[in-house]
């Protein structure tokens, strides 16, 4: 079955290359992308398949966007821009959850706090990581590589951008070597990332002939390919701990995923984020992992968030007697803002409105990826909840809690937890 093409699919909600781009006028304000433009029929259009219109496409768009001025090299790998813009975003996201150790919450807009710094593993010629992190977050870098030539042309593009004092080259002469032996023994660092060779053997991309690139050996295959290199990540940073914040990287293929999630767990690693970012036809997964408890608090709302939205669930109470209860429940909406009554069965029901103090609170603590729904002030009603008391086994009693977003489904999970806890359930 032949797939459709769906558009910017999980594309970043702060992406700057969400927004359509104008070929045509591009061309024109930049002659070296003229030949590799096309119109017809009033549209102009790009050839996806030739490297040296997405090379020069790619250039473009960063001095057009960002104003970042690189080199490309024609035997080495061209990077898409939304796609490594998707990632630096991601992980400004992880960073959102805490950050490392500068204990402090991060905040772009003020000064004389330390830098972020990151680690970009196998940074490629174009430096494309670093560049859009420094240009769009003040980060500092350490940028790594194996090959010599995408170390050099790295260095050329800090420095067409006066860079030098935001990111570090590293040549690692060392191939078996991805952190452990790279990083300093007194470093530390925010996060590491990384989009490491794809396939196994170099032969293996011509099983994809749609599969258009120019890249060194190097940039395309690696032994064991993805799978591999990130389980041995994996293995570094159980040496490492907490000397990186957010050990991140891209996978190319979703069973890889699935294997590595399994992998971490077994390791005992519990803190795990995933995501997926999709551009047409092409889907790709990341994964981030650390040893600190940053966003644990987060994850334990989203997977309650699914638990309780759309179904009946239920809050056990052993350990009051009823009107302890009772008292428990109207102190929890009274601290949440909830207007509820109580009907002649004695069902409760509330509603949360856009105007409560708690409610505004916990927005500001939504990492801004979420898809949260920021609504305007009152008069707006988030969600409704309903609970029903039941008596069971003698004097214990349960809840059947039903809770129904209207505008938006934060704070669904929060007041669920909050109600768990205060009636010590």
């Amino acid at each position: 079955m032949k797939r459709k093409r769906e558009g910017n699919n999980n594309v970043h909600n702060n992406s700057f290359q969400s927004k359509k781009h104008n070929f045509e006028a591009l061309a024109e304000k930049y002659p070296s992308l003229e030949p590799f433009v096309t119109v017809k029929n009033g549209k102009a259009k790009i050839d996806w398949n030739d490297p040296l219109a997405n090379r020069e496409l790619t250039r473009t768009l960063l001095q057009e966007d960002f104003q970042i001025d690189i080199n490309l090299p024609l035997d080495h790998l061209c990077p898409t821009v939304t796609s490594r813009l998707n990632y630096i975003l991601w992980i400004q996201d992880l960073l959102n959850y805490g950050c490392s150790f500068k204990k402090r919450k991060l905040d772009q807009n003020k000064k004389n706090q330390p830098a972020i710094t990151g680690i970009d593993i196998g940074t490629g010629a174009s430096c494309i990581y670093p560049l859009l992190g420094v240009r769009l977050s003040g980060w500092s870098f350490l940028a790594t590589d194996i090959d010599a030539s995408s170390i050099d042309y790295a260095r050329e593009n800090i420095a067409r951008n006066n860079w030098e004092d935001h990111i570090k080259l590293r040549l690692v002469e060392n191939r078996e070597q991805i952190l452990l032996g790279v990083i300093e023994e007194d470093d530390q660092y925010d996060f590491s990332m990384c989009n490491p060779p794809f396939f196994e053997h170099v032969e293996d991309k011509e099983v994809n002939p749609k599969r258009n690139c120019t890249a060194t050996d190097s940039e395309l295959a690696t032994e064991g390919g993805e799978l591999a290199f990130i389980t041995k990540m994996i293995d570094d940073s159980l040496v490492l701990k907490d000397r990186v914040h957010w050990y991140t990287s891209l996978i190319g293929r979703k069973v890889t995923m699935k294997l590595l999630v399994k992998k971490l767990h077994s390791v005992g690693i519990t803190n795990i984020r995933t995501t997926t970012f999709t551009q047409g036809y092409t889907s790709r997964w990341a994964i981030a992992w650390s040893f600190s408890d940053s966003g644990l608090e987060l994850l334990q709302v989203e997977s309650v968030r699914e638990e309780v939205l759309g179904r009946e669930t239920k809050i056990y109470v052993d350990k009051l007697d009823f009107d302890e209860m009772i008292n428990i429940i109207h102190n929890t909406f009274k601290q949440t803002s909830v207007k509820y009554k109580t009907s002649e069965t004695g069902k409760i029901t509330g509603k949360l409105y856009a105007n409560s103090t708690w409610w505004k609170d916990l927005q500001n603590i939504e990492p801004i990826n979420s898809g949260t729904l920021l609504m305007p002030m009152p008069p707006d009603l988030i969600f409704c909840i309903e609970l029903e008391i039941l008596t069971f086994h003698n004097r214990n009693y349960v809840l059947n809690v039903n809770i129904s977003p209207v505008k938006s489904d934060v704070g669904t999970a929060e007041l669920y937890i909050l109600l768990q806890n205060n009636l010590g359930s």
